[in-house]
């Protein structure tokens, strides 16, 4: 009987890709790229490598889903809070002081020094 079911899961089709890019996974979850790599750093995210590309498993992606906290529909907030990553603006550079500008006479240019050849 278990091998009449598992004949069964093998004919059905199969929905999707098993594995897929962060943005096709970050189209999927419908957040942004950003997102799936900071959870992937902070290991909340399964992810592959193949080479120099960053692939993620479809299971795991539906798993990363399922483990997201659960959102409190009476106070609207997240029932598990995970500690969001503050992000800070830099501050602005100080302005640099203008130089001052010379209201008087221009400053003539050296003349170039002349090669003499003695013969």
């Amino acid at each position: 009987m278990h091998n009449e079911t598992a004949e069964a899961a093998a004919r059905q089709p199969r929905h999707g890709r098993l594995a897929m890019s962060v943005a096709q996974a970050a189209a999927e979850a419908g957040v942004g790229r950003d997102v799936i790599y900071a959870d992937i750093k902070e290991k909340r995210l399964r992810a592959k490598r193949n080479g120099r590309r960053t692939l993620i498993l479809r299971v795991d992606l539906e798993a990363y889903l399922r483990d997201l906290p659960d959102l409190d529909l009476e106070n609207h907030e997240v029932v598990q809070s995970r500690s969001p990553k503050v992000r800070r603006a830099k501050p602005a550079p100080e302005p640099v002081p203008a130089e001052p500008v010379s209201r008087g006479r221009r400053r003539e240019r050296a003349e170039p020094a002349a090669h003499h050849i003695e013969a």
